[in-house]
């Protein structure tokens, strides 16, 4: 199954990629933030020189989208998200910080390990977890975005959920679609929240138009 951007590369589309710090073997800093990974995606676009960029964010990449449009808004055209959580408080953000505990991981889902560690590096998928887990943890304790935040937001955004997601419910996918100047929620059937299983010839060519 072809990468969501090489598939869009084949059929014509212009397409940037990045990791972000932590990510993809790069260093892990010392705290991650959302402020500061939209000022990540911001440089590269700027360096880049680039504007009115069309964004897809997936998980935690659409909560950096939309970041990025209040940081930066000339630089953002229009948003699309797939599995974002939005609603965060000190009960999800526990759940959610459950999930990334890598002695955990390493004991029930030891593939899990070995496939982050691929990817993120031997040495960085432990502190990368630890710090994604901190970040989460920040989200649900007054550092979310508001629905103030999401008003302020002028740019098309079109949030997308997996009808088999079990990490994002489609309340507060349908909740933030209405409080969006020019939000859109859609539903697609039979997709759960990782992305490796997204069919690229069937949804992709849906949600992006080709």
């Amino acid at each position: 199954m072809l990468p969501l951007y090489e598939y869009l590369q084949q059929q014509g589309r212009e397409v940037y990629k990045m990791n972000l710090s932590g990510h993809g073997q790069r260093v892990v800093p010392p705290i991650f933030s959302m402020i500061d990974f939209a000022a990540e995606v911001g440089g590269l676009l700027t360096a880049k020189g680039l504007r009115q960029v069309d964004v897809f964010g997936y998980s935690m990449g659409g909560y950096v989208a939309l970041t990025l449009a209040l940081q930066r808004p000339e630089l953002v055209g229009s948003i699309t998200t797939l599995g974002t959580k939005f609603h965060w408080n000190p009960e999800t953000s526990a759940r959610e910080v459950a999930r990334l505990n890598p002695d955990k991981i390493k004991e029930k889902v030891p593939q899990f390990a070995e496939a982050l560690a691929l990817q993120h590096g031997e040495t960085n998928w432990v502190p990368l977890m630890e710090r994604t887990a901190e970040l989460l943890h920040s989200l649900g304790h007054g550092h979310a975005l508001t629905d103030e935040d999401f008003r302020r937001i002028q740019q098309p955004v079109t949030i997308l959920l997996g009808s088999e997601d079990n990490m994002v419910t489609r309340e507060e996918s349908e909740h933030v679609a209405g409080v969006l100047p020019h939000g859109t929620f859609r539903l697609l059937e039979g997709v759960k929240h990782p992305i490796e299983g997204v069919e690229p010839g069937g949804i992709w060519s849906l949600v992006f138009g080709l």
